[in-house]
């Protein structure tokens, strides 16, 4: 009898260790790395001379990036965190420049590509509508592409495959000044509208199926100076010869119409261009027009 007792208890204690083995088992799974981790990202940028053109200096303008400016980090195709710009000058404009900043994803590995686009508008917009006609401004888009090289858990680091990345504008800036007959001095605007003879100018663009697509159509800029001349931000896809036409409001509400032949287009570029308008006659009907948007 006292043997079966030892028997028993010892096979109650065996299923106790073990419900204790299972309970255990449950507490302490094997690690897995969690979905949306938090990484570091730290990456030195550099911009060409053609791009990135928001530094004017007399008729020149010159790449460089200021301090506190952001960049917006995208995962085939969403925006999963925001770089800042920091420089050892405190007060100039500097390039190269350092973007540091942390990025919240899941499915990051190595090899992963990522797209850095500047600026890192609070909108996470891709716009140029609602210029006007002043830099600096946040429609001058820029894009460069980044590969993970591996990802550091324990410092929650990503590390990329390359010491830099160069940025490449998106899009023209274009130094407008309206003259009335091409002589003298640029005319005071309150607005005016560019048209593609191509109709390939770009209002917006969006990340769809994998790819950028634009919405295009013609351009305005309702101005906030007086004084010429006009800086505008043009994305043309047309990459052949064009003509842009021009329908300008005055400071008086005056219309001028005018037009520019471009032998080709080329994004990425700053041109100083003059443009030749003749005012127009109204001889019937009554009212004034206001600004871009009343010619539309």
């Amino acid at each position: 009898m006292k043997t079966n007792k030892l028997f028993l208890i010892a096979a109650l204690l065996g299923t106790v260790l073990a419900g204790c083995q299972k309970v255990s088992e449950i507490q302490n799974p094997e690690e897995k790395p969690e979905n949306n981790q938090t990484w570091t990202l730290k990456v030195l940028a550099t911009k060409d001379v053609d791009t990135r053109a928001l530094y004017y200096e007399g008729d020149t303008m010159k790449p460089y990036w200021q301090n506190g400016e952001e960049v917006s980090v995208l995962f085939d195709g969403e925006k999963i965190g925001t770089l800042t710009v920091t420089s050892e000058s405190q007060t100039t404009p500097a390039t190269p420049a350092t973007l540091e900043g942390t990025v919240t994803a899941d499915g990051l590995s190595e090899g992963a590509e990522l797209t850095l686009l500047f600026p890192g508008r609070p909108d996470d917009a891709w716009t140029y509508l609602g210029q006007t006609g002043v830099l600096p401004e946040p429609y001058d888009y820029a894009i460069a592409a980044l590969q993970v090289a591996s990802l550091d858990a324990a410092t929650q680091t990503i590390n990329v495959s390359s010491e830099s990345v160069r940025f490449a504008n998106q899009q023209s800036i274009y130094r407008f000044s309206f003259k009335v007959g091409g002589e003298g001095n640029g005319i005071p605007v309150k607005s005016f509208i560019v048209a593609s003879e191509a109709g390939k100018l770009v209002r917006s663009r969006a990340y769809e199926n994998s790819a950028w697509t634009s919405v295009k159509g013609n351009l305005f800029v309702n101005t906030t100076s007086a004084t010429a001349p006009y800086l505008m931000s043009i994305r043309n896809e047309n990459t052949g010869a064009d003509r842009y036409t021009f329908s300008v409001v005055g400071s008086n509400n005056e219309l001028y119409i005018g037009e520019k032949a471009l032998t080709g287009v080329i994004n990425g570029k700053f041109y100083n261009a003059t443009v030749s308008v003749t005012q127009k006659t109204f001889t019937t009907g009554t009212g004034s027009i206001e600004s871009a948007d009343d010619v539309l």
